[in-house]
């Protein structure tokens, strides 16, 4: 077989984020040194280490939380400097800690639409009735059976979450980072949640999956075939 000329081959993926040569330090801790991170739209990474390997530190630098004391940040290879986390959601970044935000006397609707612009009738009043019909097909795909007037406070752990990938699907998110998601579920509410995250992937939305203490093989094969290890022990000081 004859290789495809050069001139006729694909071009290269181009990442939807980013990150290289990412430097931070507190005092005199190096959080991070030299790190550097690749997502192309529908990957799923894994970002995996021990406490104190800069997981957290990379996370809040890329939601605008924290600023790096050296290296670049490329979206679809345009450098960035990501100010705040309203920057980070303008750019197609949404944040799920695993301090999960929502307000649990508020409506799983209201849960949902959390923070994000709302319809309006004619007399200036949330038009909830056109907001659920809008985010319906969203309910839909990641799953959300509890009634959209139902409390968020009588929500499992599992709903909520799927409350906030709902949040972040309704803010078009292009890259959900998940931290620590499986911490406070049981092993059926796991296996939904990496079935959601494979249908994100198939559908072009990229997951870094933040996780403390996993192995390879057990992250892999739980979120997707396409998951990387990413993380390194404190001694590295390079989440890679």
């Amino acid at each position: 077989m004859n290789p495809v000329p050069t001139s006729m081959a694909a071009p290269p993926a181009v990442p939807f984020v980013a990150a290289s040569a990412i430097g931070k330090s507190y005092g005199g801790a190096q959080a991070l040194h030299g790190a550097a991170l690749s997502v192309l739209p529908g990957e799923v990474h894994g970002l995996v280490g021990a406490n104190g390997a800069g997981k957290s530190t990379l996370i809040r630098i890329l939601a605008g939380l924290t600023q790096p004391d050296t290296g670049e940040i490329a979206i679809e290879g345009r450098p960035v400097a990501i100010a705040s986390p309203h920057e980070a959601s303008a750019l197609g970044m949404s944040f799920i800690h695993q301090e999960l935000a929502f307000v649990p006397d508020m409506t799983v609707i209201e849960n949902i639409m959390l923070g994000l612009p709302k319809k309006k009738t004619r007399l200036g009043l949330v038009d909830w009735a056109a907001i659920q019909r809008d985010v319906a097909p969203i309910i839909e795909r990641v799953g959300i059976t509890a009634p959209l007037d139902a409390a968020a406070k009588s929500l499992s752990t599992a709903e909520n979450w799927l409350i906030s990938i709902a949040r972040a699907l309704v803010w078009k998110a292009r890259l959900i980072v998940m931290d620590e998601p499986t911490a406070s579920l049981s092993a059926g509410e796991c296996r939904k949640l990496f079935s959601i995250i494979r249908g994100l992937s198939a559908s072009g939305v990229a997951v870094l999956y933040c996780r403390t203490g996993w192995t390879r093989s057990s992250i892999c094969a739980a979120a997707s075939p396409s998951c990387a290890m990413a993380g390194r022990s404190r001694s590295s000081r390079v989440p890679s």
